[in-house]
This record gives structure tokens, C-alpha cells and sequence, in this order.
């Protein structure tokens, strides 16, 4: 009887592990980990948009992420005012200073929001540990 009670304790933590601890684990992972592909793109815009800002006076050069670590050579003629996609579809015209002023805003946001799931993640794993050693203590009792 003893043993049907462990085995029944057995099968409710690796229930609960498999149907919601990890699942939740691989979305928030998922998740944190496209924010830091973002925080890559703003970062490459930055240093694009620094770039034209030091160089407003001339033509400028650039090697251009088209997605999927595609690049083309693009030459940029009038560096002045340059057009910044705020999202839902929306672009906005700046001068490259105004630009990096909203650069740094997003780049904080997005490190939040990093910082967040980064912090999901360790409770759902502080959750997930205690649970994992008790499954193999019931499977060595049971053994």
C-alpha cells in the first residue's frame, strides 16, 4: 500500500513538472530570448545611426542587415534626417540624435523586460529543482 501511495506522489510531480513547469520554462525562455534578439537589432541600429550622425556631411557606407544575417552595401546621401520605425507599422522622420534618444528609451525597455523573464524563469526553476530531486528520492524508494 505503502508503495502505491509513493508511486501515485511519483506520477503527480512528473505531472506537474512535464504539463505546466516546463512548458511554462520553454515559452518564458522563448520568450526572454527574442527580446535578446531585439536588443541585438537596437544595438546594430545604434551603432548604424551613430554612424550617420558622425558623418552627416558626407555620403555614407553601410553594410545592411536585410534579416536572416543578410547583408547588403548601402550608400546613404543625405544623412540628416533619417525614418525610425516606433512599431505597429508606424515610422517616424528624425534627425539621428532624436533617433538614439529613442534608441536608449527602447533599448531600457527591452532590457526590463529581459530582466523580468530572466526572473520568471528562476522561480519557475526554484519551483522546478525541489520537485526534480523529490521525483528521484520517490523513484529510489520505489526501486
Amino acid at each position: 500500500m505503502e508503495s502505491e501511495r509513493l508511486a501515485n506522489q511519483l506520477q503527480a510531480i512528473n505531472t506537474e513538472i512535464e504539463t505546466r513547469l516546463k512548458p511554462d520554462l520553454d515559452v518564458v525562455c522563448g520568450l526572454r530570448d527574442r527580446v535578446f534578439e531585439e536588443i541585438m537589432e537596437i544595438l546594430q541600429l545604434k551603432q548604424n545611426i551613430e554612424t550617420i550622425r558622425d558623418n552627416q556631411d558626407k555620403n555614407v557606407e553601410l553594410q545592411v542587415d536585410m534579416g536572416e544575417n543578410i547583408y547588403v552595401q548601402a550608400e546613404v546621401p543625405d544623412c540628416s534626417r533619417i525614418y525610425v520605425n516606433f512599431g505597429l507599422g508606424v515610422w517616424v522622420d528624425l534627425e539621428p540624435s532624436e533617433a538614439l534618444k529613442f534608441i536608449e528609451m527602447r533599448h531600457r525597455a527591452l532590457e526590463e523586460r529581459s530582466e523580468r523573464y530572466t526572473g520568471r524563469i528562476s522561480e519557475i526553476q526554484a519551483h522546478l529543482v525541489p520537485l526534480l530531486h523529490g521525483a528521484r528520492e520517490l523513484e529510489s524508494l520505489l526501486a
